[in-house]
């Protein structure tokens, strides 16, 4: 295993300990959701940069290698998008995360001012950037590279792995099952594909549409 693919290793587990550093120093002083984002949006930053940085080689190889247009990739990440909310949506009804709405954490975005709203939404390109990010390490990483005799053992491991490191959202074990179910759709395009920038751009998607409903439709 190469230096590079050790540093890569590392790269989420280092991302999500300075997600939990950054919150907790600054949930003692404010729960403005506006203010809270900035503990993603740093951390989220910073190991993006690092992995174009890794892994710009891979990124940029994989890119000349589409044999697509851009706008059929668009297309196919559009309806990633829509097959993920399904795949949610699915999952959540066989695992509820709540026994009713009332159980669920309420953010307060009614609350913000519209500059709020878009300060927010220009802080949530930390959790766009993470789209690239995860797949690099989920699905590069874990099935190219660190399992690449094994890849399907890889998809089943960086699937699990992949919904654990969603805990922090829900902070319930329960929800990381439909990020397991998503992970594992995700891995599967690329084992079909042997291209990561067909993952990363319906994850991108994915999260770019979530942070525009969450804060204006909210």
């Amino acid at each position: 295993m190469t230096i590079k693919i050790k540093i890569g290793s590392t790269l989420i587990p280092f991302q999500l300990i300075l997600m939990y550093i950054f919150n907790t120093v600054i949930l003692q002083y404010t729960i403005n959701p506006v203010i809270l984002q900035i503990g993603n949006f740093v951390p989220a930053l910073l190991v993006f940069f690092i992995t174009l940085y890794l892994f710009k080689d891979t990124l940029v190889s994989d890119w000349k290698k589409l044999s697509l247009s851009k706008w059929k990739l668009l297309l196919i990440a559009i309806l990633g998008v829509i097959a993920i909310q399904l795949i949610f949506n699915v999952v959540n009804i066989l695992f509820p995360v709540y026994e009713n709405d009332l159980d669920r954490i309420a953010i307060p975005f009614s609350g913000l001012s519209f500059s709020e709203k878009v300060l927010f939404l220009i802080f949530s390109v930390g959790t766009v950037a993470s789209g690239l990010t995860e797949e690099v390490y989920f699905r590069y990483l874990f099935i190219k590279k660190i399992f690449i005799k094994h890849q399907y053992f890889g998809l089943i491991c960086s699937s699990f792995l992949f919904g654990v490191a969603h805990y922090f959202l829900e902070y319930t074990f329960v929800s990381t099952i439909s990020y397991m179910v998503i992970g594992l759709f995700f891995g599967l395009i690329y084992l079909k594909t042997d291209n990561i920038w067909y993952t990363i751009s319906i994850h991108m998607l994915n999260n770019l549409c979530f942070s525009i409903l969450i804060t204006f439709i909210s």
